[in-house]
């Protein structure tokens, strides 16, 4: 890894940081097609897993008493189940078929926000099922957010209560996913430096789009994710064809 992809790494950070702390969701969506490019799928995900805990803890902390409880007890614990399926996903998939899922499923999600696609309403079961997938994604593909929108819209909460919901989710199982990286040796020096010079930046990013939260109507924050979504995932899939 070059300076240079060091320090884009870090400008993309930054800019996912902002769009997190809007929505709730969209740190990893957004980073890993373009760190993906930058560093590479592998230490994309490394780089991601390293510092979405500090960008998900920011916002829970902030928005704590908005969490759905519930629902967090049923998704935490599925997750940590799915983790380990994802570390086989992972290591059984080449770079490039990685970098092509990851834009693949930033392309799904964006498609559903841009046309406001809703499921209808799930039940608790819904939440396990959720939770189990998620789990899967974040130790494979470093996205583990959307199958978390789709279960906490299905229920029609606030935009308010659903990134709460999101943060205190990725606050619980990021540290969990990260050590099992870790351990099965997905993580190296160069991504633990470029997460650590990234910290700053992303403190101060997520600072600026909190204050905006407020200021943003649900469908315009919409609108802003599924086109910066849309880039993201066509860069990705550039790069990897």
């Amino acid at each position: 890894m070059t300076p240079l992809d060091g320090l884009t790494a870090v400008l993309v950070l930054g800019a996912a940081s902002t769009v997190a702390a809007i929505a709730g969701f969209g740190f990893a969506l957004l980073a890993m097609p373009l760190l993906s490019v930058a560093i590479g799928p592998t230490s994309a995900l490394a780089v991601v897993s390293l510092v979405s805990v500090v960008n998900s803890g920011a916002t829970a902390l902030s928005a704590r008493t908005e969490a759905e409880r519930g629902v967090l007890r049923r998704q935490v614990p599925a997750a940590f189940a799915g983790m380990p399926l994802g570390i086989a996903v992972l290591e059984s998939m080449s770079g490039r078929v990685l970098q092509i899922a990851i834009a693949g499923t930033v392309a799904l999600v964006a498609t559903v926000i841009a046309f406001r696609l809703r499921l209808p309403p799930l039940g608790e079961r819904a939440d396990v099922v959720a939770g189990l997938t998620s789990g899967t994604l974040a130790t494979s593909t470093g996205m583990s957010g959307p199958p978390l929108v789709f279960n906490l819209q299905s229920k029609r909460l606030p935009a308010a209560t659903v990134r709460a919901t999101m943060a205190s989710h990725f606050v619980a199982t990021g540290w969990v996913s990260t050590a099992l990286l870790a351990l099965r040796g997905h993580i190296d020096r160069g991504d633990a430096f470029v997460a650590l010079a990234a910290l700053p930046v992303m403190l101060a990013t997520w600072r600026l789009g909190a204050m905006s939260f407020t200021r943003i109507s649900q469908r315009r924050y919409e609108t802003m994710i599924a086109s910066l979504l849309f880039a993201s995932a066509v860069t990705a899939f550039v790069r990897a064809l």
